[in-house]
């Protein structure tokens, strides 16, 4: 694994030039289009709006926003009901890839212009997120697009890399450890089962029997048809398992974990920490939000993806005027890697 204070001096000595805080490389639009979340319920309360291009402030980011990420935390948002006294209407989304468009206040290793992939931030009260042409985010939670991948590829970096690399640190893989992935056909799971072979694992995983080349393509060595049942006969015995669905399942897979070995669910898994007690295994859940994770999290994913070790798959590929039934189609749950939202055309660029 890259030593993560290595990879940020390397990265924060790269990014550092003529950079003045304020600057924008021209006059920005005043306006834009972006998705927004009118109220709670389902896809229905999504609309398209113009809204106003908001200014990057202390330690921020503008980003003209080439290409968004759909993620599951999407879909979940719309049901919800907004804070008490606070605004039903929101602006979906979080992972992000396009253009530095403007740098903030106190911002001195981003430039304007610089390609970026990144989690935009949805801390303040303004109508802010990924379902849009322009999005702010925090500077530490941007890095430089990788080079070899297209933009609406490195829109699908983002949450699922920080995720998956953080939830193998809790699992402690490493080279020789048998690694069983739930849901290995989906985003984070796809991405794990890569970082998890990078670092010399032997990869396992639950898929539908017809995500097999795909896969296969990306080093799991054997695909476990979850239909089936016996999730944990079928796998024989693991060192670690990497939940990413939940339920019955994630309670069947951890039946094969050995005795020492490490359970981590970044899902609902209906596994008591009793079980985990007498089986001797030791439990994780989720490592949190990924927009809270280190700027170095964040770095090492840039890194992996920019060496060749971890790519992304775009299952399908929607405009932002559609993004309604991006998000229907990553509902049904079958998709294979990542769906996106192609801002403009410029998302298939490197």
């Amino acid at each position: 694994m890259y030593s993560r204070v290595a990879l940020t001096a390397a990265c924060a000595v790269a990014w550092i030039g003529s950079v003045s805080p304020g600057v924008q490389a021209a006059p920005l639009p005043k306006q834009q289009q972006a998705v927004v979340q009118t109220g709670s319920g389902g896809p229905e309360v999504l609309k398209l709006q113009t809204l106003p291009v908001l200014e990057p402030g202390i330690g921020q980011v503008l980003i003209r926003v080439y290409a968004a990420s759909v993620n599951p935390a999407d879909w979940g948002q719309l049901a919800r009901p907004p804070a008490a006294g606070g605004s039903p209407e929101r602006v979906p989304g979080l992972d992000v890839a396009g253009v530095i468009a403007a740098v903030g206040p106190g911002v001195t290793d981003r430039s304007v212009g610089m390609p970026v992939f990144g989690m935009v931030d949805h801390t303040g009260a303004a109508l802010n997120g990924g379902y849009a042409q322009y999005s702010l985010a925090s500077a530490s939670s941007t890095a430089p697009k990788p080079s070899n991948l297209s933009y609406a590829e490195a829109a699908g970096l983002g949450v699922v890399g920080v995720t998956a690399l953080r939830a193998l640190d809790n699992g402690d893989v490493q080279a020789g450890r048998r690694v069983l992935i739930t849901g290995v056909a989906g985003g984070v799971g796809s991405t794990a089962a890569q970082i998890a072979v990078a670092r010399g694992a032997t990869v396992l995983g639950t898929a539908s029997p017809r995500h097999d080349a795909f896969l296969h393509g990306i080093g799991v060595s054997n695909v476990i048809d979850y239909t089936k049942g016996d999730i944990a006969g079928q796998a024989g015995q693991t060192d670690v398992v990497i939940d990413t669905v939940g339920g019955s399942e994630a309670l069947d897979a951890f039946r094969s974990v050995k005795a020492g070995g490490r359970f981590v669910s970044i899902a609902r898994a209906d596994v008591t920490p009793e079980q985990c007690t007498t089986a001797h295994v030791q439990c994780f859940g989720s490592p949190g939000p990924a927009a809270g994770a280190p700027m170095a999290v964040l770095l090492e994913v840039a890194k992996l993806a920019g060496d060749g070790k971890l790519s992304v798959h775009v299952d399908q590929s929607y405009p932002l005027e559609r993004a309604v039934e991006a998000l229907q189609y990553m509902h049904e749950g079958h998709t294979e890697g990542k769906v996106i939202l192609a801002v403009t055309n410029d998302a298939k660029v490197r």
